[in-house]
């Protein structure tokens, strides 16, 4: 039988990082090919070089027999190639019906009409075997709804091969089961896919084969009949699954913080997540993306006010938080995961921006910032991270990721806070900045400060942290403590893998 699309060579570089290298496969019609690995494996960019979001610099792609390289989306659609990206695309104040034949209007002699397109979108929902009420607004429907919307404007437009890119990620349990059971049928009924995960217990039943990527690379290819979850995690990690023999120092009992049933209607929802950092400990919560413990770390920034439970710090209370100034009030210092977004002024100077958040505690009379304890405190806290930079008057945004991120955790750490939370501390930094900036949170909690780390990146939790919490699908699946702290243990709980 003649695939339906052949991959040879493909390779993609961003800069001088080589994302993807010489990547070879196939996908015969009717069956799925999946793709899994780490954070930062290539998975998602391979996804978009697929259907034109990204061009790759070397390679030949042949659909249903020709040679084809999309220039767009829009031309991979044409040549009968759908994607369903992580982050959906869709007008909210459209209905679903709106949005399914946007840009592919059926009409007649030119014209159409809302009844028009409603009665075709439903005639081809039927024809598809979808369940969906057309006519609500995308902002009312739930997410494993809208997602239904992104898959039936793929079909209805009569693709071939659909790209399904972490579909399930923001899903609960059932959702994913019910997108699951959905796939199924339609792959039974012809449809070919891709596609890309972390979770283990979809791809075995999806998949007909599966690749693992690492470091850019497929280095096992297997259908999941003839391989198992652990071979799986070995090849994601490129070592023998083992454990990690800490080195750390026994935490003080005490503790000082505690979340108590944290509790929320978000996607997917926390349910009863209770846990307590204790002076000196590093506590990893460690999850894939849409676990839930995101939510978490943005509940002790003060970013989820609809977050329902106590955070108890030191012998205080509270409602958590529904603003960062409260969180830091309470005594947390909170590095969020999008430093551009949430936790720095790109073009402020390093010394206003590590000194912003203690402004209150340098201002003089009537608010006016005095200059000498800002230089005095930035000088301090670029020293002791290790900031590289031509002048403490640069601006930010000038700096390497690394040491952007440096100089957001300084300004925390000027605090002086009871917990601190960091949330993907090592994101989109450079291997060495990684290194010192986990090395001092190691020093941070030796020294008696309470840490939170949040994180889905599997080496750093397992590296740094005391205990790990596992979370999935907004709950604690897991707590690892000790020689139970390898990577292959808390990919196995955070994934569902068998054990």
């Amino acid at each position: 039988m003649e695939n339906i699309l052949e991959v040879s060579g493909l390779s993609k570089s961003f800069g001088r990082q080589q994302i993807l290298r010489k990547i070879d496969f196939a996908v015969a019609p009717g069956t799925c090919v999946s793709f899994i690995g780490e954070n930062g494996a290539g998975k998602s960019t391979l996804g978009k070089c697929l259907v034109g979001v990204h061009q790759p610099e070397a390679g030949e792609m042949r659909f249903k027999g020709h040679a084809v390289q999309p220039g767009s989306p829009r031309a991979a659609m044409q040549l009968g190639i759908g994607l369903l990206p992580q982050e959906l695309a869709y007008v909210p104040a459209m209905t679903a019906y709106e949005n399914i034949v946007l840009g592919a209007w059926p009409a007649r002699a030119g014209f159409t009409s809302p009844a028009r397109m409603k009665r075709w979108v439903n005639a081809e929902l039927d024809r598809l075997g979808l369940q969906l009420d057309t006519a609500q607004y995308m902002s009312d429907l739930s997410l494993a709804d809208r997602q239904l919307v992104e898959i039936a404007k793929a079909l209805v437009r009569r693709a071939d091969l659909l790209v399904l890119d972490e579909p399930t990620a923001a899903l609960s349990s059932k959702e994913s089961n019910d997108l699951i059971e959905l796939l199924l049928r339609l792959k039974a009924d012809g449809l070919s896919a891709i596609y890309i995960s972390h979770r283990m217990d979809e791809v075995s039943r999806f998949s007909d084969v599966v690749n693992v990527l690492r470091n850019g690379e497929i280095v096992l290819s297997a259908a999941p009949r003839d391989t198992t979850d652990s071979e799986l995690i070995t090849a994601m990690l490129g070592q023998e699954p083992g454990t990690l023999k800490s080195t750390n120092t026994a935490p003080n009992t005490t503790v000082v913080c505690r979340a108590d049933r944290l509790n929320s209607t978000t996607v997917p929802p926390l349910r009863d997540v209770s846990f307590d950092v204790r002076q000196g400990e590093v506590l990893g919560i460690f999850g894939v993306r849409g676990s839930g413990q995101d939510v978490v770390g943005e509940a002790f920034g003060g970013l989820r006010p609809e977050v329902s439970g106590k955070i108890c710090i030191a012998e205080a209370e509270y409602a958590p938080f529904a603003t960062p100034y409260s969180s830091q009030d309470a005594g947390v210092s909170y590095v969020p995961a999008e430093r551009k977004r949430n936790g720095l002024v790109l073009g402020m100077s390093i010394r206003a921006n590590i000194a912003l958040p203690i402004a209150r505690r340098v201002a003089q009379l009537f608010g006016v910032i005095n200059a000498q304890a800002e230089r005095e405190i930035a000088r301090q806290y670029t020293s002791e991270l290790d900031v590289r930079y031509a002048s403490m008057s640069q601006s930010v945004g000038e700096l390497s990721g690394g040491n952007q991120q440096k100089v957001l955790l300084g300004g925390r750490l000027a605090q002086r806070p009871r917990v601190l939370v960091l949330h993907e501390p090592s994101r989109g930094v450079d291997i060495g900045a990684r290194l010192q900036i986990h090395e001092h949170l190691r020093e941070l909690a030796q020294n008696g400060t309470a840490c939170l780390l949040i994180t889905s990146d599997v080496e750093e939790v397992v590296a740094v942290s005391d205990r790990i919490l596992v979370m999935r699908d907004g709950e604690i699946a897991a707590e690892l403590c000790g020689n139970e702290r390898s990577q292959q243990n808390t990919i196995a709980f955070a994934t569902g893998a068998e054990q």
